[in-house]
């Protein structure tokens, strides 16, 4: 039975292909099997990369950093500051993202380096 709050729909386990299949999607497909037997990496909490970085400790290399894009955003962000020197002006960056997508690992790493 397909349920939905606010347009969200709420599938149990059932109808989640039935509803991810009418959803769609642009992206790769997902090899399920591929990804329950993937390897479960954590980002350290908030605290912990906190306090690593005033210990002024490397932050460990995270895998999902890479795939998130992050290495590649810290070089820009580092090539934009680097620009608002050269022209003295400021910018300001806004960084978006869902809970847990690296948004306070991006803030804690362009500090730290």
């Amino acid at each position: 039975m397909n349920e939905s709050f606010e347009g969200v729909p709420i599938v149990g386990p059932d109808y989640l292909p039935r509803t991810l299949s009418k959803l769609g999607g642009k992206g790769k497909q997902i090899d399920v099997g591929e990804w329950l037997a993937g390897t479960y990496a954590p980002l350290p909490t908030l605290v912990a990369a906190a306090k690593q970085v005033f210990r002024h400790e490397p932050l460990a290399l995270i895998k999902r950093a890479e795939s998130a894009g992050i290495p590649e955003l810290l070089d820009w962000l580092r090539a934009l500051v680097d620009e608002a020197k050269a022209h003295h002006e400021r910018h300001l960056v806004l960084i978006t993202g869902v809970p847990g997508s690296g948004k306070t690992l991006v803030g804690l790493q362009f500090v730290h380096l």
